[in-house]
């Protein structure tokens, strides 16, 4: 029998033991750093703001929905839409600034998005790479702008491709916000070839 350990509050209590203090205290840290995780969400222009939120390290995890103008520089100050692969010197605009993303990103869009194109798609998935952001690209075929959207939609809304958008939405924010996993290893390692 092991003698007795103070517990938190400092007293002695012959059933804690010093193990017993030191497993709370890694249960009551787990805890904390689970509620203390964030997710981002939104659509249209909402799901560029959430992944603009996503710069913000206290973000763990962002699911964007069609998100708007990131792939032209046009959200916040510029002169015209600027849809390069490489963008101003000193740039604020959210695609120069993707390298300082910490969280896990999931990307939605249509592939008939007339407010985001195949080439402005393109590029925002090259910069997510380039940037070596931990993310998912999906691309729903047949989708248009705002598909999730049921009201005032325009025709555009699909039921299902929004379930299983939302199902998207809550396997990230499950697995990235709830489940304590530890520390993520920010290392990336090359996949293992098998077969």
């Amino acid at each position: 029998m092991t003698s007795p350990a103070p517990n938190l509050s400092g007293t002695t209590s012959p059933t804690r033991t010093a193990a017993t203090d030191s497993k709370l205290k890694r249960c009551a840290a787990a805890e904390y750093r689970r509620l203390m995780l964030k997710g981002a969400t939104g659509m249209c222009l909402g799901g560029h703001l959430a992944v603009r939120a996503a710069l913000d390290a206290r973000i763990s995890a962002c699911v964007s929905y069609f998100a708007t103008d990131i792939h032209s520089r046009t959200l916040g100050p510029h002169s015209s839409a600027d849809s390069s692969p490489s963008g101003p010197a000193s740039s604020a605009h959210t695609i120069d600034r993707l390298a300082e993303i910490k969280a896990e990103v999931a990307l939605i869009f249509g592939v008939k998005d007339t407010h985001v194109p195949d080439a402005g798609r393109d590029l925002i998935r090259a910069k997510f790479r380039d940037a070596a952001v931990v993310f998912s690209f999906y691309e729903v075929a047949w989708a248009q702008h705002a598909f999730i959207r049921d009201e005032l939609s325009k025709g555009r809304y699909d039921p299902a491709v929004s379930k299983v958008c939302f199902e998207l939405l809550l396997e990230l924010f499950g697995r990235v916000l709830k489940t304590e996993l530890g520390p993520r290893d920010a290392a990336v390692k090359p996949p293992e070839h098998v077969c």
